[in-house]
C-alpha cells in the first residue's frame, strides 16, 4: 500500500519496504535541519498493554518510573538484564483508557511483546497485543514540525516534552505525540494502518508551504548521529548499562526494584562509570563499529558513524573513562 506510493515518488526502498532516500539525500538533510521531513517509521514497534495492572508491569520491570501518568503522557524507559545491561529502550505511552502504548525500536515489536507476555504473574489484569499489522507509524522532523501539525490539528497542541493526543488527520484518528529531538522538534504519528495513505498524503499536503520533504532512513540515521542519540542494536544492547550511553534521564534513582536495578544504583552512588558515550568528529569515512587506540593502547568503541550529505564525517563512540561524571551526564 505504501511502498506504491513511495515508489512513485521516486524512493529507493529498503528489503522491508521502509524507504532509504526520495533522491535528494542533499535537500532532505538541510530540510531536516531548517524545515521538516516526514519519515515511515513502520518497522518501529508498537505494542498495547490493556488492564489494570499495566502500568505496575512495565514499572516492576523497567528502570524508569511510569506511575501515575497522566492521559497523553509519555516517558521513556529500559528494560535491562540483571546486571544492569539494556535489553531494550522503549517509550511508554498513556494514549487511552485502560491502555498503554509501548514504542520500541526497529524490528523489536515483537520481542518486546514476548518479553512482557513474561512478565505477567499469576493474578495480574494485563492483556498483550501487537499492533503492527493494525497501526502504522510516521515521524516528523524539524523545526517546523510542530507548525505543521498545529496546521493540521483543530486545536493546538501541547508543546511539552513527552506528550500528546489524538487529532484527525486525513479524515483519520491519529496519536500525535513530542519526543526527545534529534535536532529541534520530532513528533510521531500513530495512524491506522488503513489510513496510512490518507495520512501521509494530508502531512505532505499541508507541510507543503512549510518545506516539507519525504525522506527515509539514511537522514534518519544521519540525524540520530549528529545528535548523539543511542541506536538500536548500536549503544542500546547488552554491551552497555544504561548510564554510558548518557541515559541518565530515563533512569529514576528513587523508585522500587527492577532487574538490574542494584548494578545500576551502585554506579549512581559512586558517580563513577567505567565506559562513557561521546560524539566524535571523524578524519573521513569510517566503518562502525571498530576499536578505538591511543598510542596503542584500546580506549573504546566507536559504536556508529556516518558521512553525511554535506560530507561531515561524525560518531558515536563509547571509550573509557575512569574519571569522576558528576554533573556530567550527557
Amino acid at each position: 500500500m505504501m511502498r506504491t506510493i513511495y515508489e512513485s515518488s521516486g524512493a529507493t526502498l529498503a528489503p522491508d519496504g521502509i524507504p532509504l532516500h526520495f533522491g535528494d539525500l542533499a535537500g532532505e538533510y538541510r530540510d531536516a535541519l531548517e524545515n521538516a521531513v516526514l519519515l515511515d517509521r513502520s518497522h518501529e514497534g508498537r505494542v498495547e498493554i490493556r488492564g489494570k495492572h499495566r502500568f505496575e508491569i512495565i514499572n516492576r520491570t523497567s528502570t524508569n518510573d511510569v506511575l501515575n501518568m497522566r492521559p497523553g503522557e509519555a516517558r521513556p524507559t529500559i528494560f535491562t538484564n540483571p546486571n544492569g545491561r539494556i535489553l531494550e529502550r522503549v517509550v511508554v505511552v498513556n494514549w487511552r483508557d485502560e491502555s498503554l502504548l509501548v514504542l520500541t525500536g526497529p524490528g523489536r515489536g515483537a520481542g518486546v511483546a514476548n518479553y512482557l507476555q513474561k512478565q505477567v504473574f499469576y493474578g495480574d489484569d494485563a492483556q498483550i497485543t501487537n499492533l503492527a499489522e493494525t497501526h502504522y507509524q510516521f515521524s516528523l522532523h524539524g523545526p517546523k514540525s510542530g507548525t505543521i501539525i498545529n496546521a493540521l490539528a483543530e486545536t493546538p497542541l501541547d508543546d511539552d516534552l513527552f506528550t500528546g493526543r489524538f487529532v484527525t488527520i486525513g479524515g483519520h484518528e491519529v496519536f500525535v505525540g513530542r519526543l526527545k529531538p534529534f535536532s529541534e522538534d520530532h513528533r510521531i504519528l500513530i495512524a491506522p494502518t488503513n489510513g496510512a495513505p490518507d495520512v501521509w498524503q494530508a502531512v505532505i499536503t499541508v507541510g507543503t508551504p512549510h518545506g516539507i520533504q519525504p525522506t527515509g532512513g539514511l537522514t534518519y540515521n544521519t540525524l540520530r548521529i549528529r545528535a548523539g542519540v543511542p541506536g538500536a542494536g548500536r549503544e542500546i544492547n547488552t554491551n552497555y548499562i544504561p548510564l554510558e550511553v548518557g541515559l541518565w534521564d530515563e533512569v529514576s534513582f528513587t523508585k522500587g526494584c527492577y532487574t538490574g536495578q542494584e548494578i545500576i544504583a551502585r554506579m549512581e552512588s559512586r558517580a563513577r562509570l567505567a565506559r562513557v558515550m561521546v560524539r566524535v568528529t571523524l578524519d573521513g569515512p569510517t566503518d562502525a563499529p571498530t576499536r578505538l587506540y591511543n598510542e596503542g593502547k584500546s580506549i573504546g568503541t566507536l559504536t556508529s558513524a556516518v558521512t553525511t550529505a554535506t560530507d561531515e564525517h561524525l560518531g558515536i563512540a563509547v571509550v573509557n573513562d575512569f574519571k569522576s561524571v558528576e554533573g556530567d551526564r550527557q
